[in-house]
């Protein structure tokens, strides 16, 4: 059964199959006109179960945690730092990088090196700018999420899903701020 306290949100639009999206410890339901959404809640209704769990999991292991404010500036600073070192340790050469505002992930990078890096990441601790932004200079080595790119994340971050469970608690927060 579906947690009472976890919202869910119901948009109706022109697709042809309806998707459960779980974001900012939210349940967003994007649904087929002329679907009836409660079929799709009964039908998914462990998957809800575990995600809601993993939310609450998260709330309970970070929810002390307050989003940092530094400026844009002192931001790409700390990224073209992290970029340096971690580059080097790696043997890796980044072309450009570039900042920006998203709302779906914290960093990328294309096939020309050039790393896109989330303006929001201003609000996180400097540990995990520094994990994402070795996270995008592993992807020049392995261009997937296969077990080689997660060894060589391991080889720096032995304990990265932590760092990946609290970019999460911060993303939810960060979500949540007017100007997301």
């Amino acid at each position: 059964m579906i947690k009472e306290e976890i919202s869910y949100k119901v948009t109706y639009r022109n697709v042809r199959y309806a998707r459960i999206e779980f974001r900012a410890g939210n349940i967003h339901l994007v649904i087929p006109r002329g679907y009836d959404y409660k079929v799709l809640l009964r039908k998914k209704a462990g998957w809800i179960k575990k995600k809601q769990d993993y939310f609450e999991q998260i709330a309970n292991t970070y929810g002390n945690r307050d989003l940092e404010e530094k400026t844009v500036d002192k931001l790409k600073l700390l990224v073209h730092y992290s970029t340096n070192h971690y580059s080097n340790k790696i043997d890796v050469r980044v072309n450009k990088i570039i900042f920006r505002k998203s709302r779906s992930k914290w960093a990328s990078i294309n096939t020309l090196n050039t790393i896109s890096i989330n303006k929001h990441m201003r609000f996180l601790p400097s540990h995990l700018i520094d994990y994402i932004v070795f996270h995008e200079l592993a992807h020049i080595i392995v261009r997937n999420h296969s077990r080689k790119f997660w060894k060589i994340i391991e080889s720096e971050f032995g304990n990265y899903s932590e760092y990946e469970n609290e970019l999460y608690y911060y993303w939810i927060l960060i979500s949540q701020k007017p100007d997301f």
